[in-house]
């Protein structure tokens, strides 16, 4: 970011001695779902705030290149700041004249309060898509825009010499119809900002850069437009415009992933919809997702009877981690589930819990792990 900064200010300078700058037109794409998908299906979580987003750039001198670890940032505004979302707004106002836009503080203050992070599965599957009924919104608008440094290097020999800098700008929106919940489709619009400064002499710079003709992220708030017009809506549909985490084009690629999580809560819903899930793969993804997130899907596979789960489960009562609030007794019937399951540790954890246990503790302990039956309704996602 700094080098693009440099960059940035030495080209009025560069550009007066010898260099110019090319316009170039952001590359668009629309994916549109092959089949019906859900929204609760994409794998996105909607948030209040800008944030960034995990990446890497590859820098380099004299030919040598590697990849470093970077964050990208949010063209939505500082991490931390209420993300804003005039960009979108101005490119759904143009396509769309005659849509109302419903203010996104009232999402925030209305329906996932006190939350300031949701996800779509927990915002279409959970009393908050009682909440969002009750605002009236006909579309749901949900927007991507980050940064991100690709690639900088250079060198010099002797008197001659050049760095470069490649940076690239995405910016998406997926729009969904609130009224059945489905996904109309997800538009992206990219740009690779390009400069390149070289010199044969020190005194003699050359200068080349690339700039946008035109804003990728009003770009893809007027194509949220076009989909929203293509759908038929009243004359004045109600639109609200929520930020997102993660890039909606590319969750709309993935949906199989969510897709499977949507089965998982279907589950836990109703146990008799359980369907045979992979749960080895189910274990994994609950440790990629962390303690928080991944609590669901620990349960659920505990439930159906995954050993190592049924160990996290007790670590997650008996050390009161979050979602969970310490429960040595609950502690103790998962650590007795998993010893039943072969788990000889699981043993051994059990008895040295039982030892900061009263006689009642470990009483009641033993009759629930003896009267145990499978219930995945345990693991419903907390509303």
């Amino acid at each position: 970011m700094k080098t693009t900064i440099i960059g940035a200010s030495l080209a009025a300078f560069l550009l007066a001695l010898a260099g110019c700058v090319l316009p170039e037109e952001p590359i668009g794409a629309t994916r549109a779902p092959k089949e019906e998908a859900t929204a609760a299906a994409l794998e996105i979580t909607l948030v209040r705030k800008a944030t960034v987003e995990r990446a890497s750039k590859t820098v380099g001198a004299y030919g040598v290149k590697r990849r470093v670890d970077e964050v990208s940032w949010s063209k939505f505004g500082a991490p931390g700041k209420i993300a804003d979302l005039g960009c979108v707004h101005r490119g759904l106002r143009k396509g769309a004249p005659a849509l109302e836009i419903v203010p996104t503080a009232s999402f925030w203050k209305q329906v996932a309060a006190p939350d300031e992070a949701v996800t779509l599965l927990r915002l279409f599957r959970t009393d908050k898509a009682a909440r969002l009924e009750a605002l009236n919104i006909d579309f749901l608008v949900v927007a991507y825009h980050q940064h991100f440094d690709v690639e900088f290097g250079g060198g010099t020999l002797g008197f001659a010499g050049s760095f470069g800098d490649e940076d690239r700008e995405v910016a998406a929106a997926a729009v969904i119809d609130v009224r059945d919940g489905t996904v109309l489709n997800a538009g992206q619009f990219a740009y690779e900002s390009n400069v390149v400064v070289g010199h044969a002499l020190i005194f003699i710079p050359l200068f080349v850069a690339t700039y946008a003709t035109s804003d990728p992220c009003a770009m893809a708030g007027e194509a949220a437009a076009a989909s929203i017009a293509e759908a038929g809506a009243k004359p004045t549909p109600r639109v609200l415009v929520v930020a997102a985490k993660d890039n909606p084009y590319s969750a709309l690629g993935r949906r199989g992933e969510g897709a499977e999580l949507l089965a998982l809560y279907d589950c836990a819903e109703s146990p008799g919809t359980c369907q045979e899930f992979d749960l080895d793969l189910l274990f994994t993804r609950a440790h990629e997702k962390g303690a928080v997130e991944g609590w669901p899907l620990y349960c659920l596979a505990a439930h159906l009877g995954h050993s190592k789960a049924r160990m996290t489960m007790a670590n997650y009562y008996r050390r009161g981690m979050a979602p969970m609030r310490k429960d040595p007794v609950q502690a103790a019937v998962w650590y007795g589930l998993a010893e039943q399951d072969g788990l000889s540790w699981a043993g051994t954890s059990r008895r040295g819990l039982e030892k900061e246990m009263t006689a009642d503790q470990r009483s009641e302990a033993a009759s629930r792990t003896a009267q145990w039956a499978p219930n995945p309704s345990e693991c419903r996602l907390e509303r």
